[in-house]
C-alpha cells in the first residue's frame, strides 16, 4: 500500500499550508487518519500552536510552540524540518526530536528571510530545554 502525500500552498498573506494525504480512496475522516498514522511516524506542524507527532501504534505528543514575536516565517518549516531530523538520526527519541524541532522552527522566524534567523544547534538546544 503506498501513501501520497500532496502539499498545496496557499499565497501570502494567509501563510497556511493544507496537506491532502490519498490513501487509496483517500481519507475523509479522522479515524481513518488516525489508522494510517498507527502505522506511520506522523509530525503535523501547526506553526504558532507548535507541532503533534503520532508514533507508530504508541502515545501522540504535543511540543507547544515558545511565545515569540514573529518577523517572518519563511523557512520556518524547514528549519523546523531539520531540527527534527537532527534528533530522530541520531536516535534521540521522539519527544526530544520535536521538541527541538518546534525551537528551531520558532526561533528562525526571528529575521526576515529564510536563512538571517536560523538558530545555532545551542540556541535551539536551550530553548528546546525550556
Amino acid at each position: 500500500t503506498r501513501v501520497r502525500v500532496v502539499k498545496n500552498k496557499v499565497a501570502p498573506p494567509f501563510r497556511e499550508a493544507e496537506f491532502d494525504i490519498m490513501y487509496d480512496e483517500g481519507i475523509s475522516r479522522a479515524g481513518d487518519l488516525l489508522d494510517v498514522a498507527s502505522n506511520l511516524e506522523i509530525v503535523v506542524k501547526r506553526g504558532a500552536l507548535g507541532a503533534t507527532a503520532f508514533p507508530r501504534g504508541g502515545q501522540v505528543f504535543h511540543a507547544a510552540a515558545p511565545s515569540a514575536a514573529a518577523v517572518d516565517a519563511t523557512g520556518a518549516g524547514d528549519s523546523f524540518d531539520a531540527g527534527f531530523l537532527y534528533g530522530w538520526l541520531g536516535c534521540w527519541d521522539l519527544t526530544r526530536s520535536l521538541g527541538l524541532a518546534v525551537a528551531c522552527g520558532s526561533l528562525s522566524t526571528r529575521a526576515v528571510g529564510g536563512i538571517a534567523g536560523q538558530p545555532t544547534l545551542d540556541e535551539a538546544l536551550e530553548l528546546a530545554r525550556q
